[in-house]
């Protein structure tokens, strides 16, 4: 196809027409890249309108060939004149103006028609040409020149068998399908259905007349399936052994919605009534009257005698005979030559080994490791068996678009089918999550031109493996291209060996190889194909039935087609495994990313990713309304500032508890205080110093971490049950020149050549230290320096430290504030080691708004003693081990779970046999502060686990490789921004450059935005609710084998 531009003059300039095209073309090029340039322009006095009003598109005069393309030059030589014949054919234009220099594919060819010009070519000069050759040279004289070139072809002609007791083998396809239905029993899965509402005079003779035609001529249609020894053959019955009638019902008696609704089930019955391989008719034709004058006619075929292109030969060969028999008139159809068993029997004998093992070999390296099944999420689990109950969503392309694909498809060289599949497989990467895409196609597998005519199953499957991992649309358009003709290259080999080769497992549940199949409607060639609006035969008037009942042979069947008037995309989806609403969605943003790729400029070589599939709702919803989390608190103040304002409000009131020992707010303070004063005098620690604490949990564990707080440094956690190798590593990287220890653990740091304060010691030189708060204004500290700094286990096996600062932390302890009332944060249980993060919550959100903190050596310690906590902050595997022990006190009333993932069914045995009334799944990594995501549970859970929805004051996005907006139910990694997101790694630059990166969507105007995101290396997928639903990390991903 190419682009065709009108122009109307509305000057009063006399001018010719060809100065004036030349005028147009000029300035169009100023402003268009030339893809978009009209390749003929033709000037028209008058636009044709229609009744509305609105110019009438199909009534504008057709640019003729020689327009098309240009200056015309001869064919030159015997072979590019015949060559000149048959594109004229496949092409319905006139030979006489095929010029040497024509492009075929600029003229309309595509794909599927280079099939039909790869058998044309055999047949007319008896050489084999590649579908690739034809790609290359693409001209007719090159082409021309090739096959003159060529080798003779090596396949030899198909010719009539002789048939003995009327026995024939089976094609490869067949095979399966005789397998299949022999597994289970009959089933309609392969019907082929088509049903038309005839207005009319139904005449029941002629019609039977007709069908018997049809059957008497292609034997495929009186042949049954029957088995001997195991083995399967084809018996091909004579007429006489056949009776065939078409059946008739009559419900004219009925009016309205009972008639419409009698109509329904007669047509679905038909349509699902399996065939009985070993005795039927393989076409059943039904005539069902509605009206004195009108009906619905179904004729049904079993796809082991049929396929999409026999449908269409039947079509025309039925239009043909009945005109001919209504007027008397004899059977017009030249007899055919061969026969489908002819088909079956020399390609079991006559197809090359050699090149046949050679085409297996190609897929079986093309397909390494192919995924089992897709990965674009499912909305229902599968099942373990194939539903085939369907349903349809279609999308509709504009005109200009489907003009301006076209042209970007000649731009790179592509069908329009190729640049369609490269939108599909990117649509459902950026879904999926995942670079490899599995598409399977359909081929005519026609190659040989005397098998055009033919009823019968031919049609094979190609595999269109393809990675979306390129930078630019031009390696990616190529690598596409490279896949297409790859694949048509190698389509001898019957699907079936190639899964069989391949050694696939089988399964009940879903098709081998591929689940998505994509189609499309230019199948019959140029000039052939019916119009399926409408059509007259005899005196009858046809138009197609709408059935509501839909097959689903895929998980996703998507059909499109593209003309001058626009284009349509039909999705045919499993109701079993997808929602409406996600089919809807998945159409829209097909039909934004063509519209986005029909407005590529082709000169610029276009990133990728820069196409656009969302719309500026969409963006706005997931970029402004999913993160709209501001809330007020006090941002100034530090961490222990928070602890100060509890200090003021209630000196008496109990902060910390452990074992026997416990400390009031007051006592707490003025010995945090003490220690202060002495690290600041005697150590000089002040803001983003980094003090070590390696502590026994203890209440002086709590006093030493407040003391680093307040003396303006930052506490660096050092487990002591930590192996020596890795403290000493942590010791070195921090560079910390004091630690605060215990005599019990002191012996860690042995190798340590700085200064360790003793909080046990017997002699505590502090305790003769001011009592006083600190003057924050005086130590020079605020919530921009430092707090901490966990050290958390790095993929290399060296942990890293992430630097969190007192503002990440105050963000995460207000929105604790907010979310849990006093009463649940009243007694919090610290069981959690300093050297992670969930301590932080264990600690800080309690001393923080007037709770106690209830200090014990783990979450295990519950087993021991019924410790009297309101809220339990821990890991699922622990609180399995409490449960399961029925250690959790009746006194807890809320319990928090982070750091592994969270069954449903740990949440209900919580809420069904504890005291406990709430429950709560937490996510987040260090790098963002504790906690990033949260959703609570005070009902039995009978929905999948989520991780939830957002902290206030953070944001998170799902983004794509090159960082592009994944819409909700897409597989994407998490970043996340906001308030938490830490200042780094800890003395690694370079790694902090790799993991925080610059926030495409920051908004200096909103409180929550921040500057950086972190990148998580989290897989997820944004659920209908503003939900995550965590799916691994994608370090761990691993193809489903």
């Amino acid at each position: 196809q190419q682009l065709v531009g009108y122009i109307k003059p509305d000057t009063n300039e006399v001018i010719s027409d060809g100065e004036l095209t030349q005028r147009v073309v000029s300035s169009l090029q100023a402003v268009l890249p030339n893809y978009m340039v009209p390749s003929s322009l033709i000037v028209v006095a008058d636009w044709p309108l229609t009744p509305n009003g609105k110019i009438d598109k199909k009534a504008l005069p057709s640019p003729d060939a020689k327009a098309l393309q240009g200056e015309y030059v001869a064919p030159n030589g015997e072979t590019a004149i015949k060559l000149a014949q048959i594109w004229g054919n496949l092409l319905d234009i006139d030979a006489d103006n095929v010029s040497a220099t024509a492009n075929f594919f600029n003229l309309g060819g595509h794909s599927l028609l280079t099939t039909r010009l790869v058998a044309e070519i055999r047949q007319a000069y008896d050489v084999d040409i590649s579908v690739q050759t034809i790609f290359e040279q693409s001209t007719l004289q090159g082409l021309a020149e090739e096959i003159e070139q060529g080798q003779a072809s090596q396949l030899p002609p198909i010719v009539a068998e002789p048939r003995e007791e009327g026995k024939a083998v089976l094609s490869y396809s067949q095979q399966r399908l005789w397998f299949i239905d022999k597994l289970q029993g009959g089933t309609p899965e392969y019907n082929m259905p088509v049903a038309f509402n005839l207005s009319g005079e139904f005449d029941h003779s002629l019609m039977t007349q007709v069908f018997s035609t049809i059957i008497a001529r292609h034997e495929v249609l009186r042949t049954v399936y029957e088995e001997d020894n195991g083995q399967a053959y084809q018996r091909i019955r004579s007429m006489d052994e056949v009776t065939f009638t078409v059946a008739e019902s009559d419900l004219r008696d009925l009016t309205g919605e009972r008639q419409k609704s009698a109509i329904e089930a007669h047509v679905v019955a038909q349509m699902q009534r399996p065939f009985d391989l070993s005795d039927d008719v393989m076409v059943r034709v039904s005539y069902i009257h509605t009206g004195a004058k009108a009906g619905v006619l179904i004729f049904n075929m079993h796809h082991i005698a049929s396929d999409g292109w026999s449908v269409e030969v039947m079509m025309n060969e039925f239009m043909a005979l009945y005109e001919a028999y209504s007027q008397g008139k004899p059977n017009p159809l030249p007899a055919l030559d061969i026969q489908y068993a002819d088909f079956a029997s020399w390609q079991q004998t006559h197809i090359d080994e050699a090149q046949l093992a050679k085409q297996l070999a190609y897929w079986e390296s093309q397909l390494e490791d192919v995924p089992v099944v897709h990965s674009v999420p499912l909305d229902k689990p599968r099942g373990q068996n194939q539903q085939t109950q369907g349903a349809v969503v279609t999308g509709e392309l504009d005109a200009t678009t489907v003009a301006q694909l076209n042209a970007v498809a000649q731009a790179y060289q592509l069908t329009p089918f190729m640049l369609l599949h490269s939108a599909l497989a990117l649509l459902l990467s950026r879904h999926s999550g995942s670079e490899d895409i599995v598409i399977g196609t359909p081929v005519a597998n026609r190659l040989q031109a005397e098998l055009a005519p033919l009823i019968g199953y031919f049609v094979n499957t190609l595999v269109l493996r393809t990675s979306t991992k390129h930078a630019d649309m031009a390696s990616y358009l190529a690598h596409v291209k490279a896949v297409h003709l790859g694949a048509q290259s190698h389509q001898d080999v019957p699907f079936e060996q190639v899964v069989d080769r391949l050694n696939i497992p089988r399964s009940q549940a879903h098709s081998p190889l591929f689940q998505i199949m994509l189609t499309t409607d230019s199948g019959y060639g140029a000039g052939e194909q019916l119009d399926r609006t409408q059509f007259n035969f005899g005196d009858l008037t046809c138009v197609p039935y709408q059935s509501e009942v839909v097959q689903a042979k895929f998980d996703l069947n998507i059909d499109m087609s593209m003309n001058e008037q626009g284009g349509a995309i039909t999705w045919t989806y499993d109701v079993s495994l997808f929602e409406q609403d996600h089919i809807e969605q998945l159409s829209a943003h097909l039909c934004r990313l063509l519209a986005s790729l029909a407005s590529i400029d082709t000169a610029q070589a276009p990133a990728l990713h820069a196409l656009s599939m969302l719309s500026e709702a969409e963006t706005q919803h997931l970029v402004h309304e999913l993160n709209d989390t501001a809330l007020a608190y006090p941002d100034t103040l530090c961490i222990h500032e928070l602890f100060e304002q509890q200090v003021a409000a209630q000196p008496d009131a109990v902060a910390v508890v452990h074992e026997q020992t416990e400390l009031s707010y007051g006592e707490l303070n003025r010995q945090a205080n003490q220690l202060a004063q002495y690290l600041v005098t005697h150590h000089q620690v002040g803001p983003d110093t980094l003090v070590g604490v390696c502590v026994e949990r203890s209440v002086s564990m709590v006093v030493g971490v407040l003391a680093i707080l307040k003396a303006g440094g930052a506490y660096v956690p050092l487990d002591p049950n930590y192996p020596t190798e890795r403290l000493e590593y942590m010791l070195d990287d921090a560079g910390v020149d004091v630690v605060l220890s215990h005599r019990q653990v002191q012996s860690c740091l042995t190798s340590f050549e700085g200064e360790v304060l003793l909080l046990d010691g017997e002699v505590r030189p502090w305790h003769d230290c001011a009592e006083s708060n600190l003057c924050v204004a005086e130590r020079g500290v605020n919530v921009n320096h430092l707090a901490y700094i966990i050290y958390t286990s790095g993929s290399t096996g060296k942990p890293k430290g992430v630097a969190i600062e007192h503002g990440n932390a105050s963000a995460m302890l207000h929105w604790a504030h907010s979310e849990f009332d006093s009463t649940v944060l009243s007694r919090v249980l610290a069981s959690t080691s300093l050297n992670f993060d969930l301590s932080v919550f264990e600690l800080f959100v309690p001393l923080s708004f007037g709770g106690c903190c209830v200090v014990v050596q783990d979450a295990l310690a519950l087993l021991e003693r019924p410790y009297d906590v309101t809220l339990i902050n821990t890991v699922p595997s622990a609180i399995k081990a409490l449960l399961a022990q029925q250690a959790i006190p009746k006194s807890v009333q809320c319990i928090n779970l982070a750091g592994e993932p969270l069954a449903e069914q740990v949440v209900n045995s919580l809420l069904a046999e504890t005291a406990c009334q709430q429950v709560y799944n937490l996510y987040g990594p260090s790098e963002d502060t504790t906690y990033s995501t949260y959703v609570g549970f005070s009902e039995a859970l009978n929905s999948p686990m989520t991780i939830g929805k957002v902290l206030s004051n953070s944001q998170a996005f799902v983004l794509g490789d090159n960082l592009e907006l994944l819409p909700k139910g897409s597989v994407g990694q998490l970043y996340l921004g906001g308030r938490g997101v830490s200042r780094g790694y800890y003395n690694k630059p370079e790694l902090t450059a790799e993991r925080y990166m610059d926030n495409p969507f920051y908004d200096p105007n909103n409180p929550v935005s921040s500057k950086r995101l972190y990148q998580t290396g989290d897989l997820v997928r944004y659920l209908e609710d503003g939900s995550f639903t965590f799916l691994g990390r994608i370090d761990d991903q691993v193809k489903i084998r």
